[in-house]
């Protein structure tokens, strides 16, 4: 029974460690497959305590019977009834052998029991400490599996911001570069305007004095007026002009 426990107990193991698959499923259900053993165990201190009960109870039997007998053959004896004593007393060391037997096979049984408790005992504990590993490796991984894709989700996160923030950068400077370029133009395009306007305002008052110069010298020309004549007779430039 044991044997074939330990057997399966160390399969278990074996299995498990040679699979390729998800260790931590694997794991999983080899907690499962070992708590099924523990019946198993208990099944076999069961049936040795079964039969420690059943070679007392046996005992007990035999020994009443021949604390009966004993008494029998003293009466007899006192009776005078030899015969029957002596029938009785071959009975009694009969009894007394299976007395003596199922003594030393109780004490047998007992040895056996508490044996088989001990196995049983110290199985379990393997058990439950293997168990107890188990779950802590299968924790252990899980929780290194969260802390990776916590890893993995802000690594992710931060080159997407990165990448977005440079994108967005990049792209808000391109526009400043437009708009820069669009104020410039703009500026540009106003002085020229503006100094269009400032060139053709002072042509066209220049043409304007031109003009104003030639008309002064016409009406010198027409009124026979000289600058030398303007200078030493001004009464008579005047009366020339009224005229």
């Amino acid at each position: 029974m044991f044997s074939r426990i330990s057997r399966l107990f160390s399969s278990f193991f074996n299995r498990f460690m040679g699979q390729i698959e998800d260790p931590a499923m694997l794991l999983e259900n080899n907690i499962s497959e070992l708590q099924k053993l523990i019946p198993e165990l208990n099944k076999s201190v069961a049936i040795s305590g079964s039969s420690v009960i059943l070679l007392q109870k046996e005992l007990a039997k035999f020994q009443e019977e021949a604390i009966t007998l004993d008494k029998r053959i003293k009466a007899a004896i006192a009776l005078g009834e030899d015969s029957a004593a002596k029938d009785m007393i071959i009975r009694l060391q009969d009894i007394n052998g299976k007395i003596e037997k199922l003594t030393k096979d109780l004490e047998i049984a007992k040895t056996n029991l508490n044996s088989v408790q001990q196995i049983r005992d110290l199985r379990v504990k393997e058990i439950k400490s293997k168990q107890e590993e188990i779950r802590s490796k299968v924790s252990e991984h899980r929780f290194s599996v969260v802390q990776s894709d916590i890893a993995k989700a802000l690594d992710a996160s931060v080159a997407t911001s990165s990448n977005n923030l440079s994108e967005s950068m990049d792209e808000q400077m391109a526009k400043l570069e437009q708009k820069t370029a669009e104020n410039q133009s703009t500026l540009l395009a106003s002085m020229y305007n503006n100094r269009s306007a400032i060139t053709g305002q002072n042509i066209e008052q220049k043409a304007n004095e031109m003009e104003a110069d030639k008309l002064l010298e016409d009406y010198k020309n027409k009124a026979n007026l000289t600058n030398s004549s303007s200078t030493n007779n001004p009464k008579q430039t005047a009366q020339t002009i009224d005229n």
